[in-house]
């Protein structure tokens, strides 16, 4: 008797488990498409979806690795969270907005990430981030180097790496490029500058119209200025 309630009780587990699983991919896909329609934007899912979140300073193959993968599991990907994505064009700016499920097994934790993709890369690597306490005590300490522009302010506040220093420095020597770049570390020092691309990023779903457009307002300015330069 005993072990036919735990069975019992066992089933409506997984029947609980299954139902508050599909309600929270139908919310989180209505969350999606009312965000899309808000922004004027488009939801991609599947192999287009996939297409467009891949950036373009991407490995060549990361389309190939994912038409690799078996059925199955490229079905479960297109299901999750992480399956679909939102995309646009603001001031000609190519705009990508990604859900993303990082971690391992139960301990995953979601982030949605706004990224605007220049017209075309710049031709060496580039990385800028906000340069925080640690990053200046390493720097201090250990020596470490970066890309240094002479401009004490915007050298202060962020972390250049660059595979041409000289063609850093004079891309970022436009008084407009560097106002952009602290714009959009003032509203996220997660935030992320590529040969590619700008980002953005924040924990959890963020379905809120009002804040991605305020975050796509700052990521624009980046690419019109230092992705045109």
């Amino acid at each position: 008797m005993i072990w036919l309630i735990f069975v019992v009780f066992a089933a409506l587990m997984v029947v609980i488990g299954v139902t508050v699983s599909r309600r929270r991919t139908r919310r989180v896909k209505m969350g999606k498409v009312n965000l899309a329609t808000a922004l004027g934007f488009e939801l991609l899912e599947g192999k287009e979806a996939v297409r467009r979140m891949i950036p373009a300073n991407a490995p060549p193959s990361a389309m190939e690795d994912y038409e690799k993968m078996p059925g199955p599991l490229r079905r479960i990907f297109e299901s999750s969270v992480s399956g679909s994505c939102i995309a646009g064009a603001v001031d000609g700016a190519r705009i990508t907005i990604c859900f993303e499920s990082r971690g391992p097994g139960k301990s995953q934790t979601t982030y949605t990430v706004v990224r605007a993709d220049y017209p075309k890369p710049l031709p060496f690597e580039l990385h800028i981030a906000y340069e925080d306490t640690f990053t200046r005590l390493g720097k201090a300490l250990f020596g470490l180097r970066d890309v240094e522009t002479g401009d004490e302010e915007f050298d202060r506040a962020v972390r250049i790496k660059a595979g041409d220093e000289a063609g850093a420095k004079v891309m970022l020597g436009n008084p407009e490029t560097k106002a952009a770049i602290l714009g959009l570390f003032a509203l996220s020092k997660a935030a992320l500058v590529t040969n590619a691309h700008v980002q953005w990023e924040r924990q959890g779903l963020r379905f809120d119209p009002s804040g991605m457009r305020t975050v796509i307002a700052a990521l624009v300015p980046v690419t019109r200025t230092l992705g045109n330069a």
